[in-house]
């Protein structure tokens, strides 16, 4: 089968490997339709990796399947269209038996540490296959895996209709944020991004105002479409804008961290937090959410299909690696199985 494997820092390339074998009698082996590419996965295409991943693993965790063989204990038949969850949790360390199983000690990630979905052919467990709705386009419900993540974080959100919100960053997580942020009737809805064809993406789905944040005073021209008074809640989508956030958002506000990159660090006054008795939410894979992110893309497909605007076959691997790369692409990059 083809599969895209990370070898080694700057060494991820198409290769030819054998068909996988189940691990256990639990696994479904699924036939890959898509896999949406993400920033985690071109952070670990950087040199060095800001995200650690093991070598000859094959890469991606945003993924949508046919059942090809089910489990023996399997839920779902040959053919069924589903969604897997790329994390599994130990079930055993402190945090798992706390409830908190988005934060195990010991996760196993899909893509990072064990075999993912850029290839051809998967065996995921069968207890992390969510079936996708009849009638939902597969390469719409890629996005499932994202949007779960960001749901994890709106679920926490105290915005309300009427009160600003500010995203920090046009990319698709920015993008499936603002979605939601429109779904909630949060206004006005403000996004920070640089990238022309971005930030008329970010228009096209219902944001009221784009800032290219490399402006000058754009800090100052965020505050004014706020009112003056900051957003109620602020979103950075990268997880390297904590600081701007902080001069963003208003007196007894929130913010978000959501893009993880572990080998960045800011500087922070934390008397700011203090002075706006500003919140600090950290937001980490998804939560329970999987159900709730095919639901949402089953009812508005209309909103959140203007995400995915780049389908690229397997075979043409390093056109999609470039185009991530250079983060040239308006929306979310799908990489396409053979049955696509």
């Amino acid at each position: 089968m083809k599969a895209v494997v990370f070898e080694g820092p700057g060494a991820v390339e198409l290769q030819e490997r054998p068909d996988p074998k189940a691990r256990s009698e639990h696994e479904t082996l699924i036939r890959v339709l898509a896999c949406g590419l993400c920033g985690s996965d071109m952070r670990a295409m950087t040199v060095p990796p800001q995200l650690p991943c093991n070598p000859d693993t094959v890469m991606g965790h945003e993924i949508v399947g046919i059942v090809d063989t089910p489990a023996a204990d399997s839920r779902f038949a040959a053919g069924d269209v589903v969604v897997a969850v790329p994390n599994y949790p130990c079930r055993k360390c402190h945090s798992c038996q706390a409830g908190l199983i988005n934060l195990c000690d010991n996760f196993t990630h899909v893509g990072v540490h064990v075999d993912g979905g850029l290839a051809e052919l998967l065996w995921v467990p069968d207890e992390y296959l969510y079936a996708v709705p009849a009638g939902l386009d597969p390469h719409l419900a890629a996005l499932a895996e994202p949007l779960a993540c960001v749901l994890n974080g709106t679920r926490r959100a105290n915005w309300h209709p009427g009160e600003p919100v500010v995203i920090l960053g046009g990319g698709p997580v920015g993008l499936l944020f603002l979605a939601v942020a429109k779904l909630s009737g949060a206004a006005p809805l403000i996004l920070t991004e640089p990238n022309a064809a971005r930030a008329a993406k970010a228009l096209e789905i219902g944001a009221d105002h784009v800032v290219d944040p490399t402006g000058p005073d754009a800090l100052e021209r965020i505050t004014a479409l706020t009112g003056g008074h900051g957003a109620a809640t602020v979103i950075d989508t990268l997880g390297t804008l904590l600081e701007e956030a902080l001069t963003l958002v208003a007196k007894a506000g929130e913010i978000f961290v959501f893009g993880v990159n572990q080998t960045a660090t800011i500087a922070i006054t934390p008397a700011v937090i203090q002075g706006k008795e500003a919140s600090i939410h950290g937001v980490y894979i998804a939560k329970s959410t999987f159900p709730l992110a095919l639901t949402l893309l089953a009812a508005r497909p209309d909103l959140f299909g203007k995400i995915v605007t780049d389908c690229i076959p397997i075979a043409d691997w390093d056109r999609a690696r470039d185009l991530l790369m250079s983060g040239k692409a308006a929306g979310k990059i799908l990489v396409t199985g053979a049955q696509a």
